[in-house]
């Protein structure tokens, strides 16, 4: 059953004295978490219109609720009102329905078929698509490309992000700050470095993970299963535990890997000046490292260049490594040099293509072409040391067609 906020409003008015979460749950048929949002999105509205005590939500005796009633939403913007659709869809795994979603948003049918439009156009930067039944609507995708969405809304939902009574999917999490201190005690112990902001958005991912388990939309299958990612560290395993009993979930193999992934993607673990050939293997997969190596053997090969050197070499492992961690938790970097990369520099981002379709030749893996350009610019780099003297190209590239 969905309830919308009029109906909200008028059982708190009947119930003067308060009605907590539970008893409003099991009047609407809805969750105790589903009736903290729409006390949330009413909040957000007009502050404190909705107050909470020991006895439960009760309405605001200060504020005039018929100068609120038939206005009530937070923003009648379209971003935002896309925005609180996608929300909805993430919050409530699908069970939505257009009647819901106009009549809480105070619009007409019309409008939101055009909004559903742009929530379409949104998806589709993350693989999602929109699902539809008769009047219910649902997203369609990856479980992996759902939280990127959602790591993404809940990013520009506000600045204070621990702040959690002011944001829509954690509002039930307590002392996420004792969490986060419990995280960066063990980063510091294993001498991992980690900035503000990817701090922020490890966090972010972790609690998606643990609220997505919580809902029942665990991870079905391995996301990194062909070149091992040192899941079974000491340092993932200390992160996996304090995620588990902070957030009383069981994470599986699956989820195991996806927490791996998501911490290395955003830590510093190594100095790279430290990395020789002969060490590597302590910081990267063996498989990452035979793959690489023998891409980049090709790679000299098809254009004729001399032996790349053992820097380079290093430098394009752990590139390789983090590309592929990135790829394979669904969460690409965007490249606001792409299109300049491939008009002005075709030929290094025609040899940056032929690398990846060698690293990539028995996955059949699509590797976005902002991750492509990525490497172009370590590949110009080093061509641009090694091959270009007195701004005149000292090599000579021969087709294969002409040999």
């Amino acid at each position: 059953m969905k309830i919308s906020n009029k109906e909200l409003l008028l059982l708190l008015e009947k119930n003067n004295h308060g009605c907590d979460a539970a008893k409003l749950a099991d009047i609407f048929g809805v969750s105790t978490k589903t009736i903290t949002n729409y006390v949330k999105r009413i909040n957000d509205y007009k502050e404190n219109l909705i107050l909470s005590s020991n006895k439960g939500y009760m309405l605001n005796p200060e504020i005039n609720i018929e100068n609120e009633r038939n206005s009530l939403f937070f923003n009648d913007d379209a971003k935002s009102r896309v925005n609180y659709i996608l929300k909805n869809l993430l919050v409530e795994n699908g069970d939505v329905t257009t009647y819901y979603l106009a009549d809480s948003m105070f619009i007409s049918d019309s409008y939101l078929e055009t909004l559903l439009k742009q929530v379409k156009r949104s998806i589709s930067k993350y693989d999602l698509t929109l699902g539809r039944k008769r009047n219910m609507i649902f997203l369609e995708g990856s479980e992996v490309n759902k939280r990127r969405l959602l790591s993404n809304l809940l990013q520009k939902e506000n600045n204070n992000f621990f702040d959690t009574s002011n944001n829509f999917y954690f509002s039930n999490i307590p002392n996420l700050k004792s969490f986060v201190e419990q995280l960066t005690t063990i980063l510091d112990r294993y001498d991992v470095y980690i900035n503000d902001y990817n701090l922020i958005t490890l966090i972010i991912y972790l609690c998606i993970l643990a609220e997505r388990i919580h809902d029942n939309n665990t991870l079905e299958k391995d996301i990194a299963p062909a070149y091992g990612i040192f899941s079974e560290n000491k340092l993932f395993v200390e992160i996996k535990a304090i995620t588990e009993n902070f957030f009383n979930i069981r994470i599986n193999d699956y989820e195991m890997h996806y927490l791996a992934l998501i911490v290395r993607n955003n830590c510093t673990f190594f100095n790279q000046e430290d990395i020789s050939l002969d060490n590597i293997a302590k910081f990267v997969p063996q498989p990452i490292i035979d793959r690489t190596l023998l891409a980049l053997l090709k790679l000299e090969n098809y254009y004729h260049l001399s032996q790349f050197s053992e820097a380079f070499k290093v430098k394009i492992i752990l590139h390789a490594m983090l590309m592929i961690d990135r790829i394979q938790s669904a969460n690409p970097q965007s490249n606001a040099m792409l299109a300049t990369i491939k008009t002005k520099y075709p030929f290094v981002y025609e040899m940056s293509v032929h690398f990846v379709k060698e690293l990539f030749k028995e996955d059949y893996i699509k590797v976005p072409d902002s991750e492509i350009a990525f490497l172009a610019i370590h590949i110009g780099a080093y061509i641009n040391d090694n091959y270009i003297s007195n701004d005149k190209l000292t090599l000579c590239f021969c087709p294969h067609e002409l040999l």
